[in-house]
């Protein structure tokens, strides 16, 4: 393995979809998403942006707790 962040992004996405970016708190954009066994890419503002990450990394799904019901389908991703 390599840590190094430069790194290609390995194999076909295991993971696709479309997420809410936060880029600033005024600034909410829906991204084409892709996960990859080793990092990660989306899609903003005509640009992709690839972000390789270390072996020791961990990606977990996770949902939202909140007593409004337009909320209970979401979920958001922490590394």
């Amino acid at each position: 393995y390599s840590i190094y962040p430069d790194q290609p992004l390995r194999g076909q996405p295991m993971r696709e979809g479309e997420l809410w970016f936060l880029s600033t708190e005024d600034k909410v954009d829906p991204v084409n998403f892709s996960l990859y066994i080793n990092g990660f890419s989306f899609w903003h503002d005509d640009q992709e942006t690839v972000i390789s990450l270390s072996p020791f990394s961990l990606v977990r799904n996770c949902k939202f707790q909140s007593t409004y019901p337009s909320l209970g389908s979401l979920s958001d991703v922490k590394i």
